[in-house]
């Protein structure tokens, strides 16, 4: 399909007349291609929050809840002093 658009977008480029029908086969093979980078793009992001979950959650059972922030600061703390130096 994208290289049947790619021939047709090549075809318009050297100035040659598409059959009937091209432009809307050319437009659907674009926007299927759009749409698939589209979920691509979906799912990584869902699986990113997930992991992102994830992660708090472990550090919530390691550290705890109330110790959670202490730690931020700590590592904040520690970047800072890394930048400083």
């Amino acid at each position: 399909l994208y290289a049947k658009l790619t021939e047709l977008e090549q075809k318009v480029a050297d100035g040659m007349q598409l059959p009937v029908g091209a432009a809307e086969f050319a437009e659907k093979a674009r926007n299927s291609k759009l749409e698939e980078t589209l979920q691509t793009k979906e799912t990584i992001l869902n699986s990113l929050k997930k992991e992102a979950k994830t992660s708090m959650l472990i550090l919530e059972q390691n550290i705890g809840v109330e110790n959670l922030e202490e730690e931020f600061r700590k590592v904040y703390f520690l970047l800072i002093f890394c930048w400083w130096s």
